[in-house]
């Protein structure tokens, strides 16, 4: 799941107006954890100053991976190499991935993981982007087979101009795997392609009427007839640029779009952006947020097997969560992770937060105080199915630290 640039395009029409607005005497919320799980920080491999780690998935107690990327080269230019991270049950350890061939002769200067997902047969697929020297970005996903990673062709069908970049991948085995993000420099187009085991069969650039740009900010599968993505669709060019909520599904045979309910309170009825899918155990969950100067709101929706209802509604507060990512287990229990911004001190900060649905309510998780106390400038999430353990990895101007709550001993946990 995608997250270091999950909501980019939704709040990049409009942070800028509304951010100066937002921060003017915020307090954090009062009190401490309401009754919710704990989570520790968890040994990982060191990485460079600048490294972020954007997703993380999980095949139970005993296995996770996380992606990202660290600087790489020039710490002036910008350039990035991919990271991998897997959890073997005892620590975190870094992966050694293959070298990233060339694209049409010229070698990867450039690239990084924005999600990850496991399939239901074992195997690992990483997605994001690479850039080619003096070329524009390409997408990138990396697949894992037994301990032996592999890059994965291209499609070939790409045209030369406009960049590519893969926010989500979702994976149901290795015939029936979905990688989404959006397209630089093509208005009016989503980019979203399919693998079938041997190729990437289509490049699917799905129409958005009357909006002059989007993205798929997360893809999830239930199974190959069974495939979810949302994201966003900005309208407006010539006018005041306003965003909503893009969600479509696929049955197997098609992709369609799906009608999302009204949200009342919001500027134009509904979510400004879809930003994170997750699947309980008979509905699903979703995540989006608003930009409405000065706030940043976001709302949890629940897809009920016929349509899409708004709520459970997150927990008030003086200041409102801003989320990046949902998740859910089988016991209809779900985890909420973002934040909000603090300016008590000096300077304003985003501080990390995250709340756990336990079926009735939501409780406020205990953050060790080394994260709750830095500037985070990501955070995502993931949990096992069966809800024993869950991951978190909150990125800081420090690096990733990656912390774990676990209900028991997480090695029994093979769910």
């Amino acid at each position: 799941m995608a997250l270091s640039r999950s909501n980019l395009l939704a709040k990049t029409v409009a942070i800028s107006l509304a951010v100066g607005g937002l921060l003017a005497g915020l307090t954090p919320p009062a009190g401490a954890a309401d009754d919710g799980p704990a989570f520790e920080v968890v040994a990982s491999p060191a990485l460079p100053q600048g490294s972020a780690l954007n997703a993380i998935a999980t095949e139970g107690g005993r296995t996770a991976w996380a992606v990202g990327q660290a600087p790489t080269g020039d710490p002036n230019s910008g350039n990035r190499s991919p990271v991998v991270e897997r959890w073997d049950g005892g620590k975190w350890q870094l992966v050694t991935l293959p070298a990233l061939p060339d694209i049409a002769g010229h070698p990867i200067i450039s690239a990084e993981l924005n999600s990850v997902s496991v399939s239901r047969d074992g195997e690992v697929w990483a997605a994001g982007e690479q850039r080619p020297a003096n070329r524009h970005w390409r997408p990138l996903v990396l697949h894992e087979v037994a301990g032996t990673w592999s890059v994965l062709p291209i499609p070939t069908d790409l045209a030369l101009v406009p960049s590519y970049v893969l926010l989500s991948v979702t994976a149901v085995d290795a015939k029936h795997v979905w990688a989404a993000g959006y397209s630089v420099f093509h208005h009016g187009q989503i980019f979203l392609m399919s693998w079938d085991g041997t190729q990437w069969n289509d490049s699917y650039v799905l129409p958005l009427p009357g909006g002059f740009f989007g993205n798929l900010a997360s893809l999830l599968a239930r199974s190959e007839h069974d495939v979810w993505a949302t994201g966003v669709a900005a309208f407006g060019p010539g006018g005041p640029i306003r965003s909503e909520v893009a969600t479509y599904h696929w049955d197997g045979t098609a992709w369609s779009p799906v009608a999302m309910p009204t949200v009342p309170g919001l500027p134009n009825g509904v979510l400004g952006s879809g930003d994170s899918l997750a699947a309980g155990r008979d509905d699903l969950w979703l995540a989006g947020s608003t930009i409405s100067d000065p706030a940043i709101s976001s709302t949890i929706e629940r897809w009920n097997g016929s349509a899409w209802t708004v709520g459970p509604a997150l927990p008030a507060q003086p200041v409102p969560l801003t989320v990046s990512q949902v998740a859910a287990d089988r016991h209809d229990h779900a985890w909420a992770v973002g934040t909000y911004p603090d300016s008590t001190g000096p300077a304003t900060r985003s501080v990390a937060d995250i709340v756990r649905w336990d079926g009735q309510r939501w409780q406020r998780a205990e953050l060790p105080a080394s994260v709750s106390s830095a500037d985070t400038t990501a955070i995502t999430v993931a949990i096992t199915r069966g809800g024993h353990t869950t991951w978190a990895i909150v990125n800081t101007s420090a690096g990733p630290t990656i912390l774990r709550a676990a209900a028991h001993d997480s090695a029994s946990d093979g769910d």
